[in-house]
């Protein structure tokens, strides 16, 4: 019957209902001869002079090019025949997909009519599809590049008419043979005479059965003989320096400049799988030995790897979980003898975003593995010795004092009762820590105002310093922790959110504070529930504008319930509470302070204590009143603002001075007090 769309990409065609979308990233370009890549791409068009493809060097992996129809295909039955061309490198093209869609959807496809992927040789073949117009429906065809420069992918020829296909009943119409293979076909079915290095029914498997050695280095731009399968979730992706997310994944790869990875960044989700194997590949017989290098850090889920029979069962082989640390471990296992071997590798996504998995340097030679060291790249840190387990290729750290973790990478405060960060410089007792991947940016130590105006505290809380706008390291007490800290959210800040959960699983929220609260530091107590290993996180949310800053100062971590004696933290300045039965405490102070709850700093040995205002107050027990005047004395150089009133040559001694300024809103009668109130004296 007559065509209602033809699509041969000449000069003078009239009737092809493709057009570009424009909800894409790249497009069609049509091309006569070569493509401007080597090795890829068609020589020469199916049919005619020109094709349609599409050039994905200067794109990014994944980019896709949609073809659209402006017909709207209603009720009856079409067919929809074409030739495509899929030639590059091996287990790294993209994806030709054809479908349809409805009016609305753009270039989406929600009903798939084929797909293919991966190199399918310098070859042009045939497909011949019949599909329901249904109502409304339009057809779309997507190609996309992989993570390779050598995927070009082409189409030409492209015709849709009314009714089925009637060359869709020959089984070689739809050119089945890969690889050049020729095609003949008896009483149905057929069979495929392979071009010279290819195997199986479909000519689909490169022999490579009288090799030895097989590398995958992701360096050169050659076939690695593991390649990413159809049907799982995620794929392996190669990639140079670091990979996009924070705190997880390497910076660079184990040798040379690159290496392949698991994505663990939306939209993949928990348990999402990425498989690379061999199946494309006949290898030699007899036994092998697998080695590799792998990175595992952050909260990734595992790393398995299976070998067995073509089409028969798998069976698993090695086995890595979880966090290892940021560094490249080395591993190998001894492959058995299969009659026909495949060989695959699975990552598995953990429990966040934070769970990159990368390799580099996968090596299988023929014959059993010799011993190589799993303690060679000293894996264990903090002074933690290595013990090398060689059967498996995997070691054990044993840890110093105060350290825990399979790498000894976790400090180990269980044993406390107490924990306080004050953010001192050189503090090295507090529990939080910025976390180093899966943020935007960090909280920053200061002992003075932000730099943004209208926003953030003037002066810290408590001390001279603060923490402003994901924060664990260290393996928290086995029990309920009772947690106090103050902030400050002035302005147009975002949020400041604090979760808790078990270290590797996601965390729950605790409290949450938006918005302005006001020009002044805030308290809050939150009770943390008891987990096995804890972690507790800190996140400050940035809001709309600059004026948004977020001051934290004196968190304190206190085994036990809010709701105990000690459960307000009446002890100041680091004094560690000690709850009785009758519902009283008492506080152990610090050295340096005293009273009833380590209120007051101790002056008592002190002969002589001055006062001269040129440290930013720093050792003067003179301070500002918090209650009982109306407004406070200022630190001042030079002479105030005011004229014909302070001082007029500036300070009596020094650079620095204190006074009162009498300017609006001060009224008569207003008063400003220092005091010593807080200094324990003779």
């Amino acid at each position: 019957s007559d065509s209602l769309c033809r699509c041969s990409f000449e000069a003078d065609e009239t009737d092809c209902c493709l057009y570009d979308a424009i909800d894409d990233q790249m497009n069609f370009t049509i091309n006569s001869g070569s493509t401007s890549s080597v090795n890829t791409g068609p020589n020469s068009a199916f049919e005619g002079s020109n094709y349609a493809y599409i050039e994905v060097s200067g794109q990014s992996n994944e980019d896709k090019a949609s073809l659209v129809s402006d017909i709207l295909f209603e009720g009856s039955v079409y067919c929809l025949s074409f030739a495509y061309h899929m030639y590059g490198k091996e287990g790294y093209m993209g994806d030709l997909v054809v479908g349809t869609g409805t009016s609305s959807t753009g270039s989406v496809i929600d009903n798939v009519l084929l797909s293919k992927t991966g190199n399918k040789g310098n070859v042009w073949y045939t497909a011949a599809i019949n599909f329901s117009g249904s109502t409304g429906r339009k057809l779309i065809i997507s190609a996309s590049k992989g993570f390779t420069l050598h995927g070009d992918i082409a189409i030409d020829d492209l015709t849709i008419h009314q009714g089925t296909c009637s060359n869709s009943v020959d089984p070689c119409y739809s050119q089945p043979c890969n690889m050049g293979g020729t095609c003949s076909s008896t009483g149905g079915t057929f069979s495929c005479d392979c071009n010279q290095g290819y195997l199986e029914n479909d000519c689909s498997v490169i022999d490579k059965s009288n090799s030895d050695n097989f590398l995958c280095d992701y360096e050169a731009d050659t076939n690695c003989i593991f390649n990413n399968v159809e049907g799982d979730d995620l794929d392996w992706r190669p990639i140079q320096g670091s990979t996009p997310s924070s705190s997880t994944g390497p910076t660079a790869a184990a040798s040379g400049t690159k290496y392949t990875y698991l994505e663990a960044s939306l939209p993949s989700a928990k348990d999402d799988v990425a498989v690379m194997d061999t199946t494309k590949y006949k290898l030699p017989s007899g036994a092998f030995c697998l080695s590799f290098s792998f990175h595992m850090l952050g909260n990734p889920g595992s790393l398995v790897v299976s070998a067995g029979e073509r089409n028969g069962n798998m069976n698993s082989i090695l086995t890595r979980t979880g966090d290892h640390g940021d560094l490249w471990q080395q591993t190998q296992t001894t492959i058995i003898p299969y009659d026909d071997l495949v060989i695959s590798v699975r990552g598995i996504r953990g429990s966040s975003w934070q769970g990159d998995i990368a390799l580099d340097n996968i090596l299988l030679t023929k014959g059993p593995c010799s011993n190589i060291d799993p303690c060679g790249q000293s894996p264990c840190v903090n002074g933690g010795q290595c013990s090398p387990n060689y059967n498996d290729g995997t070691f054990t750290c044993s840890c110093t004092s105060g350290w825990v973790g399979d790498t000894c990478q976790l400090q180990d405060v269980t044993t406390g009762i107490t924990f306080t960060c004050e953010f001192t410089p050189g503090e090295n007792e507090c529990v939080f820590t910025n976390t180093q991947t899966g943020d935007d940016f960090d909280w920053t130590l200061t002992n003075v105002k932000t730099l943004s105006s209208s926003t953030g505290p003037d002066v810290a809380y408590s001390g001279e310093y603060y923490a402003f706008t994901e924060a664990s390291s260290p393996r928290q007490p086995d029990s309920p922790l009772c947690m106090q800290y103050h902030y400050h959210m002035y302005s147009e800040p975002g949020s400041l959110v604090i979760t808790a959960g078990e270290r590797g699983n996601s965390e729950n929220q605790i409290e949450i504070w938006t918005g302005n609260q006001g020009e002044q530091w805030h308290s809050s107590i939150v009770q943390i529930p008891q987990f096995s290993d804890a972690v507790i996180s800190i996140q400050g949310v940035r809001g709309p504008t600059s004026k948004g800053d977020i001051g934290l100062d004196l968190i304190t971590l206190q085994k036990g319930l809010c709701s105990s004696p000690c459960g307000s933290f009446p002890c100041q300045n680091g004094g560690i509470c000690t709850g009785n039965q009758d519902g009283t405490y008492q506080c152990s102070c610090k050295s340096e302070f005293t009273g009833s709850e380590c209120q007051l700093t101790d002056k008592r040995l002190e002969t002589s204590i001055a006062c001269d205002f040129e440290d930013n107050e720093v050792g003067c027990i003179f301070e500002n009143s918090l209650s009982y005047d109306d407004f406070d004395w200022r630190r001042r150089t030079g002479t105030t603002s005011s004229v014909n009133t302070g001082p007029i040559n500036g300070a009596e001694s020094g650079s620095y001075y204190m006074y009162t300024e009498a300017s609006s809103p001060r009224n008569e009668g207003d008063f400003a007090v220092m005091d010593t109130i807080k200094y324990r004296l003779k």
